[in-house]
């Protein structure tokens, strides 16, 4: 899990989804969320991640995928939950101000 070590550059920017079909709570929501950016930024593949009503593995093969207008790389999550089992979906993508730079 990522935890509170998270290392974000704040120049680098995007957007973020998570596509799922079960009950969590919005800081559940966020956290998820939080821990495939995250994971995102700093190129990895796989996390474990545990909440209080979920535990389970984020991974990532780096395929990109659109999801409307918008894509992104694809990131996937098996959670073992008080509801059984959930699968979750993650969009991330990134864009940059070339004029930042």
């Amino acid at each position: 899990m990522i935890g509170n070590n998270r290392s974000i550059d704040l120049s680098r920017w995007g957007y973020s989804f998570l596509v799922t079909d079960m009950l969590l709570t919005q800081e559940e929501r966020e956290e998820l969320i939080m821990d495939a950016t995250v994971m995102y930024l700093n190129g990895l593949k796989k996390i474990d991640i545990e909440g209080e009503s979920y535990e389970g593995r984020i991974e990532t093969s780096g395929d990109y995928q659109m999801l409307g207008a918008f894509g992104g790389q694809k990131f996937s999550a098996v959670l073992e939950t008080n509801h059984g089992k959930a699968k979750l979906e993650f969009l991330v993508t990134e864009h940059i101000n070339h004029n930042l730079n």
